[in-house]
């Protein structure tokens, strides 16, 4: 019958995200968690990540590169994370640290879907596209400069409760290895629409109402000043004097 037929395709594609959820990278206690959504979510960021970079990374560079990418207490020392893309958006790479500014594991991250767009605010998509979109256009034997912008980004659907705040990101970065991406575009008899050029962007969060201890703690380019009603200045830290050097 119709009905039955219906229900041997829904438990054959049961079973078959089954078997891609065991696959995944991920300890038992996480992929017990996953809904489907996120099982296919994950299993294309991964699934990505070992066939994209080849592609875009030199042969004589992949391995140096993927070991610098494995070294993640490297990225411990950074006040940020490390956020690869392609073009189009779809996430390549989040460094481990992430979950040390956003609250999350990777995993949980990259549950929200594979595209940088899943994690940001619907109002900054036009800003944010824009500026991926903007380059590269050509072949160069140098890197492209440098973009520079704030987005807004949103994890409350991976969370227990309603984050009160956004999370005001500052990410900073460029395209990589064009060179050797039009190379390898151009060597392919029929080019495949995953190679793009990829975008790596340096990730820093923003201080605000949410985060202002976490982030203030220890920071030697941050001073604290404390103000009457008429703003007149009644304390100043250390560090105030030390930046400024008005005392």
């Amino acid at each position: 019958s119709t009905r039955g037929a219906s229900k041997y395709r829904r438990d054959q594609i049961n079973l078959e995200i089954q078997k891609l959820r065991d696959l995944l990278p991920l300890t038992d206690s996480m992929r017990k968690r996953l809904f489907q959504l996120q099982v296919m979510s994950l299993a294309c960021i991964y699934i990505r990540k070992q066939n994209y970079l080849p592609h875009v990374i030199g042969m004589g560079t992949q391995t140096s590169f993927r070991s610098a990418l494995k070294q993640s207490e490297s990225f411990r020392a950074l006040r940020g994370f490390l956020l690869m893309m392609t073009k189009y958006g779809k996430i390549v790479y989040i460094s481990d640290n992430a979950s040390d500014y956003l609250g999350h594991s990777v995993a949980e991250i990259m549950c929200q879907g594979d595209s940088v767009y899943d994690l940001i605010d619907h109002r900054d998509h036009g800003r944010i596209q824009a500026e991926l979109m903007s380059g590269p256009v050509s072949d160069q034997n140098f890197f492209p400069s440098e973009k520079v912008f704030i987005c807004r980004m949103n994890l409350s659907r991976t969370t227990k409760r309603q984050l009160q705040y956004h999370k005001y990101t500052l990410m900073e970065g460029r395209y990589l290895h064009t060179s050797d991406y039009y190379n390898t575009h151009q060597s392919l008899s029929a080019p495949l629409s995953h190679i793009q050029p990829l975008f790596a962007a340096y990730c820093e969060m923003l201080i605000n109402p949410e985060n202002v201890e976490t982030l203030s703690a220890g920071n030697t380019s941050i001073f604290c000043t404390v103000h009457s009603m008429d703003l007149k200045f009644v304390h100043v830290d250390h560090m105030y004097v030390s930046d400024l050097s008005t005392f």
